[in-house]
């Protein structure tokens, strides 16, 4: 089992590594080599006979903590990409039917429309790409979804070219309402696909990992929105939309998590949290607004809804992770319990013999004491027992008490 978890993480940073490309996927296979380094070192030590229980204990720590390390650094770009990609799904198949549709002369017409069509066949493929990754890298544990994500691949890679065929049409008979319609139907089904890929990937993605990179991305964009407002307010405004748009996710994701989570404080804290963050992001959009149009009468209103916005994000994100993070381990060596003192009170010692077994143990038929031998065998033990000055005192004792006794008795016989 563990080295089925090694060569699944190795797997998946291989994935990544080929398909990302760049400075992240030089980085993750960087530290895959380290990986594969410290897996041959562990095996040398473990076949090596001098090799003390330490040593082998420290080359399984350290493969341990560089796997831990591959898999954290898989899930996080993958859950960047995922966010990148997936934000704006629509945005350049508008685009394309704008350029379709845009009162231009025909050359510079075809030409925008030629520039939209290879961004929208580069977007399409861009969201299959990042699909596939999904299916290599989180989609293991569902073979259901990973098909459904091959098909959803599959359909939107079909309808791409059928888009771009319908919208040339379109913008060659832009009055046509049999063209119109024919564009609507495959735009339609395209952004079905689309919208279907989007959320089986969604679900390839650990929840906290999403919100990680969500809050990542609109602090990214909301300090670009507020460095550009003054220079160029047009720019801004793309920016605002683009947090919109990574907003609405988020609410998507969370709801995802409220479906699963049953009463708790946890999912209350959670309704609350969205509450505030869909008010938040409706600010913004009004603050954005009055900010353009010259009509916002506090100056700072649209920094501070950008601002509300990425907090409220964090808030989700916070309840999120806080809910999942993972037990702490139990110690290695635990202590026995504490005893506890016995309160209960001891024994009572057994009841003594009774009187009448006491007289039945009597045997009347044994021969009476020697009156003269009987105190000579008494004074013989006390002296065993006691010293000489104190049998002295008990004897004086008894010669007294037989006088007075004697003397009582004749008193008595006289009266």
């Amino acid at each position: 089992a563990g080295e089925k978890a090694v060569e699944d993480v190795i797997d998946m940073a291989d994935a990544l590594s080929k398909n990302i490309g760049g400075e992240v996927g030089a980085d993750i296979a960087a530290q895959k080599a380290k990986v594969s380094d410290l897996l041959k070192k562990l095996q040398d030590v473990i076949d090596d006979p001098k090799a003390t229980p330490e040593q082998k204990k420290a080359a399984q720590e350290e493969l341990k903590a560089a796997i831990s390390d591959l898999k954290k650094a898989c899930n996080d770009h993958l859950a960047a990409k995922v966010v990148d990609t997936f934000v704006d799904i629509t945005g350049p198949i508008m685009e394309l039917q704008a350029a379709a549709l845009a009162p231009l002369p025909p050359p510079e017409k075809a030409d925008k429309f030629n520039s939209r069509a290879a961004d929208f066949s580069l977007h399409a493929e861009q969201l299959c790409r990042v699909a596939e990754i999904a299916t290599d890298v989180g989609c293991d544990e569902d073979p259901h979804r990973h098909d459904n994500i091959k098909l959803s691949i599959e359909a939107l890679r079909d309808a791409t070219p059928l888009v771009v065929y319908s919208g040339k049409t379109l913008s060659l008979n832009a009055e046509s309402e049999s063209a119109k319609e024919n564009f609507d139907l495959v735009k339609q089904q395209w952004v079905t696909e689309a919208v279907r890929l989007r959320s089986d990937v969604d679900k390839c993605v650990k929840p906290t990992d999403f919100l990680v990179e969500s809050e990542r991305k609109v602090k990214e964009e909301g300090d670009a929105a507020r460095s550009l407002m003054k220079s160029s307010p047009k720019e801004a405004v793309v920016k605002v939309a683009t947090v919109q748009k990574i907003t609405n996710r988020v609410l998507e994701v969370t709801d995802a998590e409220l479906e699963n989570v049953g009463e708790s404080q946890y999912k209350v804290k959670l309704l609350d949290h969205r509450a505030n963050l869909e008010k938040a992001i409706k600010m913004a959009g009004v603050a954005t607004n009055a900010h353009i149009q010259g009509k916002a009468s506090d100056p700072h209103a649209f920094d501070k809804s950008i601002t509300e916005v990425h907090m409220n994000i964090s808030r989700i994100k916070d309840e999120m992770i806080g809910f999942y993070l993972p037990l702490p381990p139990l110690p290695e060596d635990i202590p026995p319990p504490l005893e506890e003192e016995d309160d209960t009170p001891p024994a009572r010692p057994p009841v003594p013999v009774d009187s009448d077994e006491e007289e039945d143990s009597f045997d009347a038929t044994a021969p009476a004491p020697d009156p003269v031998q009987a105190p000579i065998e008494v004074m013989s033990s006390l002296l065993d027992t006691f010293g000489d000055d104190e049998v002295a005192t008990f004897v004086i004792f008894l010669v007294k008490f037989s006088i007075e006794l004697a003397n009582f008795v004749q008193f008595t016989g006289e009266v």
